[in-house]
């Protein structure tokens, strides 16, 4: 690839192309491109995940969230941390205390797609989220579904459902189901 001193690069493929002025996420190509061939589908979202899960904040445990409309590809992300303005302090408290103190990935990746999103008319019940969790710039096998707070809030918020990284690789629950796991 070409290195431009200011340049665009494609959110799908990595092409990149001098700016001329303008911001642009996706090249030309990938945009004659069904949903589909362009690779908006849950392995575009885990690769994003992982590249993004390393950003959390949190000292116990970096995980990213990506809620993405397959049908167009608008997306956006969450990781795990403590609210804006406060810092981990990586101790025993903190660590003790993480799930209660700190806002989860997918809390952010959701409140985050209805808020930037919101005036494009996406049905909530077409998008989808994948979980990762990431150590070492690695993805890591998820157990169960267990966070009552955030099943509860797919449910709640009426999204499509959640995909998360097995050991026999990505499993898809929709909301419903994956709430009731969850309970379990």
């Amino acid at each position: 690839m070409t290195n431009f001193a200011l340049t665009n690069t494609c959110d799908i493929c990595g092409k990149q192309w001098p700016m001329r002025g303008i911001t642009v996420r996706v090249c030309l190509d990938c945009k004659k491109k069904t949903p589909t061939e362009r690779g908006y589908c849950e392995n575009w979202a885990f690769q994003k995940a992982v590249q993004f899960g390393p950003l959390s904040p949190c000292e116990k445990s970096k995980r990213s969230v990506i809620a993405w409309y397959p049908k167009t590809g608008q997306w956006t992300r969450g990781v795990n941390g403590p609210p804006e303005g406060f810092l981990c302090l990586g101790n025993i408290l903190c660590a003790d205390l993480c799930g209660q103190l700190s806002i989860h990935a997918e809390e952010r990746a959701m409140v985050g797609f209805l808020n930037i999103h919101r005036d494009k008319n996406i049905p909530a019940g077409e998008v989808e989220l994948l979980h990762v969790k990431v150590v070492d710039r690695l993805p890591v096998h998820s157990g169960p579904p267990s966070c009552l707070r955030c099943s509860a809030k797919v449910v709640e918020y009426g999204f499509k459902g959640i995909w998360l990284y097995h050991e026999t690789g990505l499993k898809f629950y929709e909301a419903f189901e994956f709430h009731q796991k969850t309970l379990e």
